[in-house]
């Protein structure tokens, strides 16, 4: 996010657990995959999708909501310069976290939420939970106020607000 805003782009947020929203549109992802052979050390493999430019039909045929970089700018920064900033971005900001840990971040996330006191269901495995978000913990995982029922983290799952009722 702090790559696209400086580009200029505006009216982002982010959706547990990793997706980038510019509104209600989902605009892209971030997926990560962590290998740990000892304790002392984890090997992490970071990948972040951005629609570019989603035909209409193709939009059409996705059954939530979608945003496009080239429906966001007058003219969207070429592909060579989106990455470089995405990448500068990125060892700026794991270098932070591995000198002073998560707190800035989390700050900012939570600030970014865009689920954060609304009511949503949670999809597990077998099972769709209702409540309300609240936002995450110091950890990075989602707390939700479960209807009739106690404050509970979730470290997993597909959140959702196409149920609401």
């Amino acid at each position: 996010i702090d790559a696209l805003e400086g580009l200029g782009l505006s009216g982002l947020g982010l959706k547990w657990p990793n997706d980038i929203m510019r509104g209600d549109g989902k605009l892209g992802g971030i997926l990560l995959e962590s290998r740990s052979e000892t304790a002392a050390t984890c090997d992490v493999a970071i990948g972040i999708g951005l629609n570019i430019r989603l035909p209409e039909a193709m939009k059409a045929g996705i059954d939530q909501p979608v945003a496009d970089l080239s429906s966001c700018f007058h003219r969207a920064p070429s592909r060579n310069r989106l990455a470089g900033k995405i990448i500068a971005e990125q060892l700026f900001m794991l270098t932070r976290v591995a000198e002073q840990g998560l707190g800035e971040h989390l700050q900012k996330w939570r600030t970014l939420d865009c689920l954060a006191g609304r009511r949503a269901q949670l999809s597990l495995p077998g099972r769709v939970l209702r409540g309300e978000v609240r936002g995450v913990d110091d950890n990075g995982l989602l707390l939700m106020k479960m209807d009739g029922g106690p404050l509970r983290t979730f470290s997993s799952g597909e959140l959702s607000l196409r149920a609401e009722h």
